[in-house]
């Protein structure tokens, strides 16, 4: 149940106020039950029997007023300055009797100040120039509690310190080319939970390989190039290059996320007639991520095999996706049809380690397969907006 409110004031001279307030409550009946083969709770170090069960009831109120100032010194600077102060109080109460189960629920509240500043200089007629520095705040809602993995608690602020600049060439009336560079530093990320072997399952929570990440920060760069040019009135393309580390970091140490793409390229093509658009797509990036299994899989002692998180990439992905769409105005509002068709190529992309276990005598044979992302896929879709 969610209930939002936010009044806003605009002035001519550049200025811009407002106070808003957000309240939600959540409810969570959830249980849970698994049971492992013993030779993977072994090496998993994790209990043989998984159960879980937790009912339990979560508010989160947030109170805020913001304000920023457009300043135009010249024709060519102008100055963005602007800060959100907001209050959180977040709790979460057991509803049920048996609270052994799940951890002990945690309230806070804070407040948090939130400033930035942007800028902007008009080199040319064509070439714009931006720069940007700003912290941002996070607070977990009352629905994203990690209930499902056995967490109950709301685990404070999250801060985030962002530094952006960037410049865009106007191509005339035909198209625009963008740069822009990045860098984030996230202070007290709230933990999370991954699959270390296999994220492409049904019900994440309940595999053996399920872990907890609680990084003491994160740091996230990049730099993006991105082009669009319209070919013709019926024809445009657009295109695109990104590099891009995501890092946490325990102690000293800087592990890789999971899902760090190093780098990614992106094309396609758009047609337009009449109600119909169609556009093609391709996307190719370096490889996410991948846990890797050290040693010999068969053996007695399973003190011998070793699983190192992130130690290693999986091959590039790459996809070809197709869209149709019609869109048509009725007197009653707008009719959208949509068909997106997902890796047209039917291409296999590895993604994942499935892991299986079974006895013999008195040795233990873990075996592995590898898995792909999903293959050929459709997706139909009707809208009427009224």
């Amino acid at each position: 149940n969610t209930q939002y409110l936010r009044v806003e004031a605009r002035g001519r001279q550049g200025w811009v106020a407002g106070i808003e307030t957000q309240s939600l409550r959540a409810e969570y009946d959830y249980s849970a039950n698994a049971i492992f083969a013993s030779t993977l709770s072994t090496f998993f170090s994790r209990p043989r029997e998984l159960r879980r069960r937790a009912a339990l009831r979560a508010r989160g109120d947030m109170w805020a007023a913001y304000g920023s100032y457009t300043l135009t010194p010249s024709p060519r600077w102008r100055m963005d300055a602007g800060v959100r102060i907001a209050h959180y109080d977040h709790f979460s109460s057991v509803a049920n009797a048996d609270a052994a189960l799940i951890q002990t629920p945690t309230a806070f509240d804070s407040t948090a100040i939130s400033p930035r500043l942007a800028l902007q200089y008009a080199w040319s007629d064509t070439l714009t120039l931006r720069a940007g520095v700003g912290r941002m705040t996070q607070a977990e809602r009352p629905d994203e509690l990690g209930v499902a993995d056995g967490d109950a608690s709301f685990h404070g602020l999250q801060y985030a310190n962002q530094w952006v600049f960037g410049l865009e060439q106007r191509l005339g009336d035909r198209g625009v080319l963008r740069l822009e560079t990045y860098r984030k530093e996230i202070k007290r990320p709230a933990p999370r939970n991954e699959n270390l072997l296999d994220p492409l399952t049904l019900l994440p929570e309940l595999q053996i390989d399920r872990s907890r990440i609680q990084a003491d920060s994160a740091l996230l760069y990049g730099i993006e190039l991105n082009a669009q040019v319209e070919l013709s009135p019926q024809w445009s393309w657009w295109g695109g290059y990104a590099w891009a580390e995501a890092k946490d970091r325990f102690g000293s140490i800087d592990v890789t996320r999971s899902w760090n793409q190093q780098h990614t390229l992106l094309t396609g093509v758009t047609w337009r007639s009449g109600p119909w658009t169609t556009s093609l797509s391709t996307r190719w990036h370096s490889g996410w991520r991948q846990s890797v299994l050290r040693n010999d899989l068969v053996t007695s002692d399973l003190q011998n095999i070793q699983l190192e998180r992130n130690a290693s990439d999986w091959p590039g992905y790459f996809s070809t996706d197709l869209r149709i769409m019609w869109d048509y105005g009725i007197n009653t509002g707008n009719l959208r049809t949509y068909l997106d068709i997902i890796n047209v190529t039917q291409r296999s992309n590895p993604c994942c380690t499935e892991i299986a276990a079974q006895s013999a005598n008195t040795n233990s044979l873990l075996s592995t397969r590898e898995r792909n992302w999903l293959p050929r896929y459709a997706l139909l879709g009707v809208t009427w907006e009224f």
